[in-house]
């Protein structure tokens, strides 16, 4: 089982980081600290439709994925929190998608792919709640 926390624990901060590159990156182009040229000029109307609290509730999601890793890395109740923080960025997600403004912004393919993340960060949680409901003996 122990090998399984760290596989786990490592796909979750794996997601982590790649949602906090996406996140400094927005939070830099709406308050204006990273400049819109080149591959990041095309997010700029998705950093100007993102509110504040959008983009808090996103920062508190990455914050809880990267804590979320940690404690079932070093076998520690998580399925809460794992829950809330994916209730957090799958929120902001849905949000921005009916926005529209993920329609203009994203490729098909890019669009796509936020299905297989979803499914992935599923899987995630399922395979923390089957770690979590293992009797104390096979949690080593």
């Amino acid at each position: 089982m122990r090998v399984w926390r760290w596989i786990v624990g490592t796909l979750i901060a794996l997601y982590a980081l790649q949602g906090l590159l996406a996140v400094v990156t927005t939070t830099g182009l709406k308050f204006g600290w990273v400049a819109g040229t080149g591959a990041t000029q095309r997010l700029l109307p998705l950093a100007e439709a993102t509110s504040a609290l959008q983009l808090a509730a996103w920062w508190a999601a990455i914050v809880l994925f990267f804590v979320c890793a940690w404690r079932v890395v070093h076998r520690q109740r998580t399925l809460t929190l794992y829950g809330v923080a994916f209730v957090l960025d799958i929120g902001n997600w849905v949000i921005a998608k009916l926005g529209g403004i993920f329609d203009r912004i994203f490729t098909t393919a890019e669009l796509k792919f936020d299905y297989v993340l979803l499914a992935i960060l599923l899987m995630l949680g399922a395979t923390i709640w089957f770690l979590e409901s293992t009797p104390n003996k096979a949690r080593a």
